[in-house]
């Protein structure tokens, strides 16, 4: 009987203490469940844009070094075009007519606004010397004035 009454007195105890530590480990894992599909779903975002912006950037990447092939085929294409009009005119020995096939003959075109500017300080720097020489005899005439007064 005595058995019986401490069993009876542990059930009513413990089970119900058991029930709710179930039920609290069982909404634990639930959340546990729940937070890592967030997770989960949260990475796979972040996941594709990454991938996004990396697709972006390598369609930009690509699209600006197919320009740069573009540009340097054309540029490839001009010089095989001048080779070619170089040797097509050595055949018929007309060398004096390949320099005015070409539009540039020279470099005057570029060094002009050199040569402007550099005219433009030459013709100040005259300015400045023609002023110097003025003063300067101006001074020299002041000293001989000076010394004859004297």
């Amino acid at each position: 009987m005595r058995v019986e009454y401490i069993k009876q007195e542990i059930l009513q105890i413990f089970l119900p203490k058991k029930m709710k530590y179930k039920q609290i480990k069982l909404n634990t894992e639930f959340k546990i469940q729940n937070i890592l599909k967030i997770l989960l779903r949260d990475c796979r975002a972040e996941m594709n844009g990454i991938e996004d912006r990396f697709s972006q950037g390598k369609s930009m990447k690509q699209t600006i070094l197919q320009h740069q092939i573009q540009v340097i085929q054309q540029d490839l294409d001009k010089m095989i075009n001048l080779v070619r009009q170089f040797y097509n005119l050595i055949k018929n020995n007309d060398y004096l007519e390949f320099l005015f096939v070409n539009e540039i003959l020279d470099d005057l075109h570029r060094e002009l606004p050199d040569l402007r500017l550099f005219l433009g300080k030459m013709e100040g720097q005259q300015e400045i010397l023609v002023n110097l020489n003025e003063i300067i005899w101006r001074r020299i005439n002041e000293r001989k004035n000076e010394e004859e007064s004297i």
